[in-house]
């Protein structure tokens, strides 16, 4: 019998790391599944952070915005 990993190699690149050894009993489909989820929280909270600086940008002048914009990589 063959054991597919591509779920927990999916997980350990979200995580940047191992997969803690509390998730081993999931199954694969499951694990890939929470890859999935974790991977949609990331670009969700990307989004959010990028429009909470925007936001953060309007009390800022407006001639000064630009350079706002590149001193926070935005």
């Amino acid at each position: 019998m063959t054991t597919t990993t591509a779920g927990r190699d999916a997980l350990a690149t979200e995580l940047e790391g191992p997969v803690p050894e509390a998730l081993d009993p999931l199954a694969d489909e499951r694990l890939a599944e929470l890859a999935d989820l974790l991977a949609a929280a990331k670009a969700r909270q990307a989004e959010d952070l990028a429009a909470g600086a925007e936001e953060a940008l309007r009390f800022v002048p407006r001639l000064l915005r630009g350079p706002f914009r590149r001193a926070l990589g935005a």
